[in-house]
């Protein structure tokens, strides 16, 4: 049981970084197929969601490892440190996001 939980974390690392990589393919066709009328404003909300999905998926595979397939005291601790870290991180983020896209709504009205 333990060996499949270790190939479910793998799966959900392996998912963060495709989301990222796909992302940022998909990004870079976008810049380029709207070179002229893109804002550096648009690049960064895109590329910022895309660092949040990929984020919660890390999360995920974290709380596998961490809860299922080791369940020790220390794992639980350092669990809950790089969940702090990357919560911290994630709110960041997106208060940034909503900041920068809500400043652009007022500017247009």
């Amino acid at each position: 049981m333990s060996q499949y939980l270790g190939y479910v974390e793998n799966v959900f690392k392996l998912l963060a970084v495709v989301i990222l990589i796909a992302g940022s393919v998909n990004l870079g066709i976008f810049c380029f197929l709207n070179f002229r009328l893109i804002e550096a404003k648009i690049i960064q909300k895109k590329l910022g969601e895309t660092i949040l999905v990929s984020l919660e998926f890390l999360i995920i595979s974290d709380v596998i490892r961490s809860i299922v397939i080791e369940p020790n005291l220390n794992n639980v601790i350092v669990l809950g440190v790089i969940l702090l870290i990357r919560t911290f991180l994630s709110f960041e983020l997106q208060m940034k996001l909503e900041r920068k896209f809500l400043s652009k709504r007022k500017k247009k009205n």
